[in-house]
C-alpha cells in the first residue's frame, strides 16, 4: 500500500535541499516514488495569515531540478484577482515581487504571465470578466453578463410544456420568469442560458451574427427531460419535424427512460427489472427482426451474459427480478455455466463474463495450456471472458490475471487465427508501467514478441521508451521536457534526422513542430484559440502549404484560404456553409485538376432530410484526375438512404449498399459492380477482419492486437511511435501534427518515405513519396479501394470527401445542439473528436476505488465490456456552449460562480469517496482515524467564507471555515458518511415550500451560501427528482 504522508511545518525532518521558509504557513506533503523511501516528491502550500493559500511550490519537480512555483493574490475583499502561470526557481519561496520578477525572466518582461478576474461591483461578488495570461489578451477577455428574459430579440424564450405525452407551445414565458446567464468568449462569440426557477436548463442561445441558434429542454411535471429541441426545429414542433429533428424521451412511474427517440431514427425501447437493472433493450432495427437485445446479471448486479432473442413477453420483466446463476459445466445459456430464470426464447448468446476465480478453465475453448490456474486471487475482478464473433458461431476466450493489489499484471486471449495474444506488464512502485511484453501467436506463423520498456525521470516523466523485438532492442522514442514540464523534444530511433522539436505560446498552444528538413509546422491562433493560420512543409517540396482559416459565431470553419509558398492562391482552398444543426449546405474545394494544374473540383450542394443526406450535386466540372473529389455518380432526387437506427445503408453516388450489425457497425460495402468489402467484428465492436473482394482479386487484412495480416502473411505490427515490416524487421515512424495526423512517415534512418497534405476535414490533397501504409488523418486507417475515401473510427466510418459520418454519433446525447453526423462540431483544424466525458468507478491497483472517466463509455453494459467490477455513475462534462453537466443532475454555466462550485462539489465528492478508503493516512507520520469529512467546497473567497451559513429554514449541514485555509469549506456531520445523511435529507416531509427567497411553490432542496453582509453568494437547488438521483449516486460512489 503507497503511504501518503502529510508533514505539517513544526515538523524537523526536512532536508536542507527542501527546506521551506519558516516565515510562512505552511503544509508538505510527500508522495513516495519507491519502496525504500529513497526517491520522493514534496509539494509545500503555503498560506498567510488568513489562511489563504498564496503560493504551491513543487520541489525538485523540473528537468534541471529546480522548484515549479504558483502564486495568487488576493483584492481587498479577499477575492482571488491574479493567478500567476508557474515559473522555475532555485528559491523554496518567492515574494510576490520576486515572483513577479521570475515570472519575466521565465515568460519575457511583456508577457503577462497571469489570469486576472474581475468581479462584479455588489455584494454577490459575481465573476464578470477573465483575462486570460499574454499581453495580446490583456483587452481581451471572457465576460459574463448576468441579467432576466425579455421581450427583445435576445431574451425571449419560448415557454414548451408536456402535456400527458403531447409538447405544447404555450407562447412566451413572461418578462423575469428566467434568469439568463450569457457568456462571451475572447472573440465575441456568446452563449445564453435560460434557466427556470426549479434550476432546469430550458434554453441555450447561441448568436450566428444576428441569427439565433435555440436548443430548448422540455420536461415533465417529474423534472424528466422529455424533449430537445435542436436549433434547425425553428419553433416547427409538428409530429414531421420532431421525428426528424428532437430528441424525445418516456418514462415509466419509477422515473425510469423505457423508449427514446433520437433524431430521424426509430424509437429504441427499455425493460427493467425490479432492481432497476436494464435487461431487455430493442433498437429500430432489431425491433424488424422482431429480436431483443438482453442483459444478464449475477447477485452483485455485474453484466454476466449479453445476447439476442425473440421473446414477445419482454415487459413481464418489470415485475419482477430477474436473476441469473452460475454453474460450472458446460450447460446453460450457450454453454456457457449460466442460466436464467427469465425463460429466453432462442437466445443467441455475445457475451460472457466471469467473475472472482477461475473456475470457468474447465470448460470447452479455454485451453488450459495458455489459461493458467490462479496465483493470487480475483476476487472482485473479472476474470474470463467469452466473445462471439459477429456472423459467426466462433468464439473468443480471454483471461485476466492480477497482482494483489488489484492490478493486472497478465491477459490472454485467442485470436481468430487459432493464436493467442498474451500479455503481461510490470508496474513501477508508484503503477506506471515499468515494461510491457507481449507475445502473438498464430496457427502456422512465426511467434512474434515485443517487450516495451518504460523509463521516467525523477519527476515520473516519461523520458525513454525502448521496443524489444524477437531479441533485438531499439530506443523508439527519447522524450526532453522544458523547465516548465512541456514536452520540448522527442528523439526517434536514436536518429538525429528523426527528431522532432516543440514549441509553444504562452497558453501552452502548440506554436510549431519542427524535424529539421524532414517536417515543419507553425500554428497560429485566434484570441479564443481556433486555429487561424497552418503553414506546413514536408519532404520533397520546394515549398510550404497552408491554409488561412476563419470561423463563424459558433467556431465553425467556414474557409481555409489556400496558401502555397506563403501565397494566397485558390489552390486547395475550401469554403463551407451550414444549417442551424452544423450539417453541411454547401461545399467549394480546390484541388488538382492535372499532374500541375488546380482549379475548382467541387462545388457541392446538400439537401437533407432532417440531419441526414438526401442528395449531393456537384456543380464543378469533372476532372481527369484520380484523386480525392467527389464523384457525382447519380442525378437523382434521392441519393442517400438510412436504415432505422440512422445508419446509411446506399450511397448512389459511390454506387455502394452497406449492411451493418447489431453494432451499427459495417458488415459489408457491396459495389455496383459486385465487388464487396466485408468486415468481421467481435461482439466487443473490435474489427478482427477485412475482406476486399476487388475485380476478382481477394484480399483479406486480419487484425491480431497489433499484428496485421494480409493474405496469411505477417505484414506490419503496429507501435507506439509508427509501425515495423515485418518482411525486414525496419522500423517506420510517423511524425505527427498538433492533432495526431501523420504528416510523414520515415524509416529508421530518417528518410522520408511518405509525406502528406491534408484538406481541413481530412482529405489528402498532395502526397510525397510512396504510399506505403494506410493510417493518415487522426492516425485513423483510410480505404481508399474502389474510391470508397473512408476513415475508420472505430465507433464509426467517416467519409472526409463529404465531411460527414456514416452512421450517428453513440454519444450525440451530450452534443444535443450538433447534427449526429457532423465531424467534430465541424471544427476539425481545432478538434478531433468529441469531448463527452462520462465518470466510472473501478478497483484500483491499491483496493480502492477510483473515480475517472472516458469518453467512450455512456452506460454500464459499455463498461462492463471494458473494465472488471466497475460501477457506470453517469456524467459530468462541459458541453460547446459552456454548459456544465453535473452529478447532481442539474446543468449550469460552467464559467459563473455557481457553475464553479457545482464543478467543485462534483471534485470534492470523487476526492471524499477516494479520500474516505484510504486505510493508511498519516500526519506527521502518526496514525490517526480518518476525519469526519464528506467533501470540500474549493474557491470561495476568503472574505466570505468566514461567514459562511446555511439559511435559517433548514440546517442539513454546517458550512464552517476549517483552519483559516483559503477555500477550503468542510462540510461535517455526526457520522461522516454522506450517504447517511443524504438519505436524511432527502427523506424530510417538512420541506417549506417558500425556501431562501424562492418563491417557486414547488419542493427544493439547496444549499446555500452567504456573506457576512447576510447577502446571497450562491445558492444549489435541487428539485425532489435531482435530490434523489443523487442520493443513487452517493450510494453508488460510498457502497463497498
Amino acid at each position: 500500500m503507497k503511504r501518503l504522508y502529510i508533514l505539517i511545518s513544526f515538523l524537523c525532518l526536512i532536508d536542507a535541499a527542501t527546506a521551506q521558509n519558516s516565515n510562512q504557513n505552511y503544509v508538505v506533503t510527500r508522495t513516495m516514488l519507491n519502496e525504500s523511501s529513497s526517491s520522493y516528491l514534496d509539494v509545500v502550500k503555503y498560506y498567510d495569515g488568513l489562511g489563504r493559500l498564496c503560493q504551491t511550490v513543487h520541489n525538485q519537480v523540473t528537468p534541471q531540478k529546480n522548484n515549479l512555483l504558483d502564486l495568487s493574490e488576493y483584492d481587498e475583499s479577499g477575492r482571488d484577482v491574479k493567478d500567476w502561470l508557474p515559473v522555475y526557481s532555485s528559491s523554496a519561496y518567492l515574494s510576490a515581487s520576486a515572483f513577479s520578477s521570475t515570472a519575466s525572466g521565465n515568460y519575457g518582461s511583456t508577457a503577462r504571465p497571469f489570469n486576472q478576474s474581475v468581479y462584479e461591483a455588489s455584494p454577490s461578488d459575481r465573476l464578470v470578466a477573465q483575462y486570460g495570461p499574454g499581453a495580446k489578451w490583456s483587452d481581451k477577455p471572457m465576460t459574463t453578463d448576468y441579467m432576466l428574459n425579455g421581450s427583445s430579440e435576445v431574451l425571449s424564450c419560448v415557454h414548451y410544456s408536456v402535456n400527458g405525452s403531447t409538447l405544447v407551445n404555450g407562447g412566451s414565458y413572461a418578462t423575469g420568469e428566467l434568469y439568463v446567464v450569457r457568456t462571451q468568449d475572447e472573440d465575441g462569440n456568446t452563449v445564453s442560458q435560460f434557466t427556470d426557477k426549479q434550476g432546469h436548463t430550458v434554453l441555450v442561445s447561441q448568436l450566428n451574427g444576428t441569427v439565433r441558434h435555440d436548443t430548448y429542454y422540455v420536461y415533465d411535471d417529474y423534472d424528466n427531460l422529455c424533449y430537445v429541441l435542436p436549433p434547425a426545429m425553428d419553433g416547427n414542433i409538428s409530429t414531421a419535424s420532431l421525428n426528424l429533428y428532437a430528441y424525445q424521451y418516456k418514462y415509466d412511474r419509477r422515473n425510469r427512460c423505457v423508449w427514446k427517440k433520437l433524431p430521424g431514427a426509430d424509437a429504441v425501447s427499455y425493460v427493467y427489472d425490479l432492481n432497476d437493472r436494464l435487461v431487455f433493450s430493442q433498437d429500430g432495427n432489431q425491433k424488424s427482426r422482431g429480436k431483443w437485445m438482453f442483459y444478464l446479471y449475477d447477485d452483485l448486479s455485474r453484466l454476466v451474459v449479453q445476447g439476442e432473442c425473440a421473446n414477445t413477453n419482454t415487459s413481464t420483466a418489470s415485475a419482477r427480478s430477474v436473476a441469473c446463476t452460475r454453474v460450472n459445466t458446460a450447460t446453460g445459456l450457450g454453454n456457457s455455466g449460466y442460466s436464467s430464470d427469465f425463460a429466453l426464447t432462442a437466445p443467441v448468446v455475445y457475451l460472457v463474463n466471469y467473475y472472482d476465480n477461475y473456475d470457468f478453465r474447465t470448460l470447452p475453448g479455454f485451453n488450459n495450456s495458455f489459461f493458467s490456474a490462479e496465483t493470487v486471487s480475483a476476487k472482485g475482478y473479472l476474470s474470463g471472458s467469452v466473445i462471439t464473433v459477429l456472423g459467426s458461431e466462433t468464439k473468443l476466450y480471454s483471461a485476466n490475471y492480477y497482482d494483489k493489489k488489484g492490478r493486472v499484471t497478465k491477459t490472454v486471449s485467442s485470436n481468430l487465427l487459432s493464436g493467442y495474444e498474451t500479455t503481461t506488464t510490470i508496474y513501477t512502485f508508484t503503477g506506471k508501467p515499468a515494461s510491457v511484453k507481449h507475445v502473438h501467436m498464430a496457427a502456422g506463423k512465426t511467434t512474434q514478441m515485443e517487450i516495451y520498456t518504460y523509463t521516467y525521470d525523477h519527476a515520473e516523466r516519461l523520458t525513454k521508451v525502448e521496443h524489444t523485438l524477437n531479441g533485438a532492442k531499439v530506443t523508439l522514442a527519447a522524450n526532453t521536457y522544458d523547465e516548465l514540464g512541456r514536452l520540448s523534444g522527442k528523439s526517434l530511433h536514436g536518429s538525429a534526422s528523426n527528431k522532432l522539436a516543440y514549441a509553444y505560446n504562452i497558453r501552452n498552444w502548440i506554436e510549431s513542430i519542427s524535424s529539421g528538413g524532414l517536417f515543419n509546422i507553425s500554428l497560429y491562433y485566434g484570441y479564443n484559440g481556433n486555429v487561424s493560420r497552418m503553414v506546413c512543409r514536408c519532404p520533397g517540396d520546394n515549398k510550404t502549404y497552408g491554409y488561412n482559416f476563419a470561423y463563424d459565431n459558433l467556431s465553425r470553419l467556414t474557409s481555409a484560404q489556400s496558401l502555397i509558398g506563403g501565397v494566397i492562391t485558390l489552390g486547395y482552398a475550401t469554403n463551407y456553409s451550414y444549417d442551424k444543426n452544423g450539417n453541411l449546405l454547401h461545399l467549394r474545394r480546390g484541388g488538382q485538376t492535372g499532374l500541375s494544374g488546380t482549379g475548382i473540383i467541387d462545388n457541392l450542394s446538400f439537401t437533407l432530410n432532417g440531419n441526414q443526406l438526401k442528395s449531393v450535386n456537384d456543380d464543378a466540372t469533372a476532372t481527369a484526375s484520380n484523386g480525392f473529389e467527389f464523384k457525382d455518380g447519380a442525378k437523382l432526387a434521392t441519393e442517400y438512404m438510412y436504415d432505422a437506427n440512422g445508419s446509411l445503408i446506399k450511397d448512389l453516388n459511390k454506387g455502394i449498399e452497406i449492411q451493418y450489425n447489431l453494432l451499427n457497425l459495417p458488415s459489408q460495402v457491396k459495389f455496383s459492380d459486385g465487388s464487396t468489402i466485408t468486415y468481421t467484428y467481435g461482439a466487443d465492436g473490435v474489427k478482427l477482419r477485412t475482406v476486399h473482394k476487388i475485380g476478382g482479386v481477394t484480399t483479406t487484412t486480419d487484425y491480431c492486437d497489433n499484428v496485421i495480416y494480409e493474405n496469411g502473411t505477417a505484414k506490419q505490427l503496429l507501435t507506439e511511435e509508427g509501425y515495423v515490416s515485418l518482411s525486414d524487421k525496419k522500423y517506420h515512424y510517423y511524425l505527427k501534427d498538433h492533432q495526431g495526423n501523420n504528416r510523414v512517415v520515415t524509416d529508421q534512418a530518417g528518410g522520408m518515405e511518405e509525406a502528406n497534405y491534408y484538406y481541413p476535414f481530412g482529405g489528402v490533397f498532395l502526397s510525397n513519396g510512396n504510399d506505403v501504409q494506410a493510417y493518415k488523418y487522426n492516425g485513423k486507417e483510410l480505404d481508399t479501394k474502389k474510391g470508397l475515401n473512408w476513415y475508420d473510427y472505430g465507433a464509426r466510418e467517416y467519409d472526409a470527401v463529404l465531411g460527414r459520418f456514416t452512421t450517428m454519433d453513440p454519444s450525440s446525447e451530450s452534443y444535443y445542439s450538433t447534427s449526429p453526423y457532423a465531424y467534430c462540431g465541424n471544427n476539425p483544424v481545432n478538434r478531433i473528436d468529441p469531448t463527452g466525458t462520462d465518470w466510472y468507478r473501478v478497483k484500483s491497483s491499491e483496493e480502492k476505488w477510483e473515480y475517472v472517466w472516458d469518453s467512450d463509455i455512456h452506460s454500464q453494459s459499455e463498461l462492463d465490456k471494458l473494465k472488471n467490477d466497475a460501477t457506470y455513475l453517469g456524467k459530468t462534462y462541459i458541453d460547446e456552449n459552456k454548459t456544465y453537466y453535473s452529478l447532481f443532475g442539474s446543468k449550469v454555466n460552467a464559467e459563473t460562480l455557481e457553475g464553479s462550485i457545482y464543478q467543485l462539489v462534483d471534485k470534492g465528492i470523487i476526492a471524499t469517496a477516494e479520500y474516505n478508503q484510504e486505510e493508511q493516512v498519516s500526519w506527521g507520520g502518526e496514525d490517526i482515524p480518518k476525519p469526519k469529512v464528506d467533501f470540500s467546497i474549493e474557491e470561495i473567497t476568503a472574505s466570505d467564507s468566514k461567514y459562511l451559513g446555511i439559511d435559517s429554514h433548514r440546517n442539513e449541514y454546517n458550512i464552517s471555515y476549517e483552519n483559516s485555509a483559503k477555500g477550503v469549506y468542510r462540510v461535517v456531520n455526526g457520522e461522516g458518511l454522506m450517504k447517511a445523511s443524504m438519505r436524511d435529507w432527502i427523506g424530510d416531509s417538512d420541506m417549506p415550500k417558500h425556501i431562501g427567497g424562492w418563491q417557486s411553490g414547488s419542493r427544493m432542496y439547496h444549499i446555500r451560501f452567504m456573506n457576512k453582509g447576510g447577502y446571497d453568494i450562491v445558492h444549489l437547488q435541487f428539485s425532489a427528482k435531482n435530490a434523489n438521483a443523487l442520493l443513487q449516486k452517493y450510494n453508488k460512489l460510498f457502497s463497498r
